[in-house]
């Protein structure tokens, strides 16, 4: 399988995806669920407005999410970013989180360019 076949398609973050996003995390960890819906309570409380924040879920050709990317800017030290990563670990081994961190790593070189006005 080539790695086109493995990439799924991103696309922008919707609010109805948290539900399969949650699924997704009590599946990677299903003996850690409050750590999980702290995980989940500290991304939803992230204040867009404020903040930079770039999020992203990848999907199955089929429509299923699959996974959720995020970049989000540091509150404490604007100079600092996070990368936040739900996918499950044998999809990320076949190569199917390779297209979101891409998208990630390309969306933070955009918004720490000093000309890009953005960060």
């Amino acid at each position: 399988m080539s790695a086109e076949e493995r990439s799924p398609i991103l696309r922008e973050f919707r609010e109805t995806d948290w539900p399969e996003l949650e699924a997704i995390a009590d599946a990677i960890l299903p003996y850690r669920p409050q750590e999980n819906q702290n995980w989940f309570d500290n991304v939803r409380a992230f204040d867009d407005r404020a903040r930079v924040r770039r999020r992203y879920t990848a999907v199955e050709g089929a429509g299923a999410v699959i996974g959720y990317g995020s970049l989000e800017r540091d509150e404490a030290d604007r100079s600092r970013y996070r990368l936040r990563l739900l996918m499950e670990g044998s999809r990320i081994a076949r190569g199917e989180g390779t297209s979101l961190v891409e998208r990630l790593e390309s969306q933070l070189a955009e918004v720490t360019q000093p000309s890009s006005g953005r960060a």
